[in-house]
């Protein structure tokens, strides 16, 4: 019975490993490629902008009401979302959302933090980056083999995390955080230009390459 178990074991780490090697054979690493870019970027702006300055700076409101602010706008990003990537497309829709918080950092940017419409700005960067980092994960799913697919998701969370890390670093350090976010955002649309649409496709129909 151990003898059993521990090529069973041996096995199981064997295939984890080849799944693993799977996201960077020549016709995946595209796919691995664009899920951990878009996903890092997405997670980073969220929570860049989640922390930024400009966050209810502009009004009188506390902490906590600001923060309570932030969660109610991303409600209709979760009711939205669904619809806009079965009406446009998994590709187009997650473009739309990078653009979205791509151009409201880039406005951040430039504003004041105590402007009347810098909150808005920073509303709508959070619902648009909130959107990017979510619909990821269904993207990635329908975007890997099976024999891979569990580890492409897990890879674009892995990058997820990283982005979650290096977003208060950014802020922090670099003098033009949010001009980086928004020129990040853009590098993101423009690798989904060459990722292929999964909107539609049966999970067996989607090849390796």
């Amino acid at each position: 019975a151990g003898a059993e178990s521990a090529g069973t074991a041996s096995a199981n780490a064997a295939t984890a490993w080849g799944a693993l090697r799977q996201l960077f054979c020549r016709d995946v690493l595209r796919a691995t490629l664009c899920v951990g870019f878009v996903q890092l970027v997405g997670t980073t702006a969220y929570y860049a902008v989640a922390f930024s300055a400009q966050l209810g700076a502009g009004t009188r409101t506390g902490r906590h009401v600001r923060v309570a602010l932030g969660a109610a706008v991303e409600l209709p990003v979760h009711v939205a979302m669904p619809l806009l990537a079965n009406r446009l497309g998994r590709r187009a829709t997650l473009m739309l959302f990078l653009a979205v918080a791509g151009a409201a950092a880039a406005a951040l940017e430039v504003a004041a933090p105590a402007a009347a419409w810098a909150e808005g700005c920073a509303l709508a960067a959070r619902m648009g980056a909130l959107g990017a980092s979510t619909l990821i994960y269904v993207f990635a799913a329908e975007s890997f083999p099976t024999p891979c697919r569990n580890s492409g998701v897990n890879w674009g969370s892995v990058c997820g995390h990283a982005g979650a890390a290096l977003a208060p670093l950014l802020m922090d350090s670099a003098p033009h955080g949010l001009a980086l976010i928004a020129a990040a955002c853009a590098a993101a649309c423009t690798a989904l230009l060459f990722a292929r649409e999964t909107e539609g496709l049966e999970l067996s129909d989607v090849p390796a390459r």
